[in-house]
């Protein structure tokens, strides 16, 4: 096997570990356990977020897995020919492919730009020290959105890793 296909796969594996992995870590144990914390839990996951850096640690990883992936599927397709894309197996890639750009595309223009204005709307009620009426309306909007997304993430990436790690199979 050649060496720049190694590291493709390397690259994919374990930044999609780190992805998938981290992701459900965080939505189905840390946002339920800091949840549960009240002010004190949405404090920790704010900082979590921007000062702990978790959000850029999701975007590289999931950039780097969708990268290296397509790499991997360019090459297996030899150029995205249709009748590698329409087999068994490269259905499988494709729909397992999808669902981690969708995921990826949906953070950034979803889920990403919620949690910043809930942060933004945090710090505001940090220096202020009161949150208005619309301020609290809208966290709790921002929140209830973030847990929709957050499911949804669970169901796209889920169906990513379950179509690549058998794809080879179908």
């Amino acid at each position: 096997m050649p060496f720049d296909l190694i590291a493709l796969r390397l690259a994919h594996v374990i930044a999609g570990v780190a992805w998938v992995g981290g992701a459900f870590v965080m939505i189905l144990l840390v946002t339920r356990t800091a949840r549960r914390r009240g002010d004190e839990g949405e404090l920790f996951m704010t900082s979590l977020l921007t000062e702990g850096k978790a959000a850029r640690y999701f975007e590289l990883a999931a950039l780097t897995t969708v990268v290296a992936g397509g790499l991997l599927y360019w090459r297996a397709s030899s150029g995205l020919q249709v009748g590698w894309i329409t087999s068994p197996s490269g259905i499988g890639f494709t729909i397992g492919a999808v669902a981690a750009v969708i995921s990826l595309a949906w953070g950034g223009m979803l889920v990403g730009p919620a949690g910043k204005r809930a942060a933004d709307i945090q710090a505001s009620v940090a220096a202020t020290g009161q949150a208005t009426v619309a301020q609290v309306t809208e966290l709790d909007s921002i929140r209830r959105r973030l847990n929709t997304f957050a499911m949804v993430d669970l169901v796209l990436l889920g169906t990513a890793v379950v179509c690549m790690a058998t794809a080879r199979y179908w």
